[in-house]
């Protein structure tokens, strides 16, 4: 801790020290908060994803009124190539036509995760569901938890791709779904909704943070965070309700989440800082 201390010192000497607000917390390091409290303190510009992460931060850290602060939305997925019609993703992907496809893209990083998923997905009605859980989400153990494994790898209504998905496989994936799903519990922000955003797809997400706010403005449905069964209505509510989101949630993703816009917003905060 010492030694970030001096780095961060070193550094403030130089130049301005600008910090985005990703997370509440680390994924994976424990005792972190005397070193986000080191680093927040040693910023002098702070840029958020959104209001709910500067609310928060006002609330948690004393000294947030002496920093300043800067509301700059999460960049889309426009890098990633879109020229894949919805039919030939799920061809390629073997997935049917007739199958309501939820689909859950990135790292799942704890097993609860992995259970909501599952348990809201047992709960939706019908049988041409399919939950598809792509770029990450280790399958666990035989050896710890021998029905969970067998049932996950060989229930054909669950996918799991643990690989990494390369850039220009991405699309499949995201033209097969019907709905993208956040399964995240006691997390600020997610790229998962700028992602189903750039790809004009529906997203369920937690009602936390600023995933919860950014669904709630633009009408995609949210759900209480760790609660599979209002994870499972939430869900029913997309294919039972003709939620016309798609143009809106892609043109939300091109306008307010355009990567000009992001990188004026940044270059501006640097500027009155400097």
């Amino acid at each position: 801790m010492a030694r970030a201390a001096d780095i961060l010192d070193e550094w403030s000497l130089k130049a301005h020290i600008v910090t985005t607000i990703h997370n509440y917390e680390p994924h994976e390091i424990e005792n972190y908060e005397r070193l986000y409290r080191l680093v927040y303190q040693a910023s002098d510009g702070i840029v958020h994803l959104g209001e709910a992460s500067r609310d928060w931060f006002f609330d948690r850290y004393d000294f947030a009124s002496e920093k300043r602060h800067a509301i700059i939305p999460h960049g889309n997925y426009s890098c990633f190539p879109d020229d894949v019609t919805d039919v030939e993703a799920r061809k390629r992907l073997d997935i049917s036509p007739r199958e309501f496809v939820c689909l859950c893209f990135g790292e799942l990083r704890h097993h609860r995760e992995r259970a909501l998923l599952i348990r809201a997905f047992e709960g939706l009605s019908g049988w041409r569901n399919k939950m598809v859980i792509a770029g990450g989400g280790e399958i666990p153990s035989p050896s710890r938890r021998s029905f969970q494994y067998w049932r996950i790898k060989y229930d054909p209504r669950l996918r799991i791709h643990d690989e990494w998905i390369p850039g220009e496989a991405v699309q499949l994936y995201l033209r097969a779904a019907d709905v993208v799903v956040i399964p995240r519990k006691d997390v600020l922000n997610s790229g998962s909704v700028a992602l189903g955003f750039t790809f004009g797809r529906i997203v369920v997400g937690p009602d936390d943070g600023v995933i919860g706010e950014v669904l709630r403005k633009t009408g995609n449905p949210t759900y209480e965070p760790g609660n599979a069964q209002a994870l499972t209505e939430a869900l029913e509510m997309v294919r039972a309700s003709d939620l016309q989101k798609e143009e809106q949630n892609k043109a939300y993703a091109m306008e307010v989440m355009g990567w000009e816009d992001v990188a004026s917003d940044h270059v501006k905060i640097y500027k009155k800082l400097m």
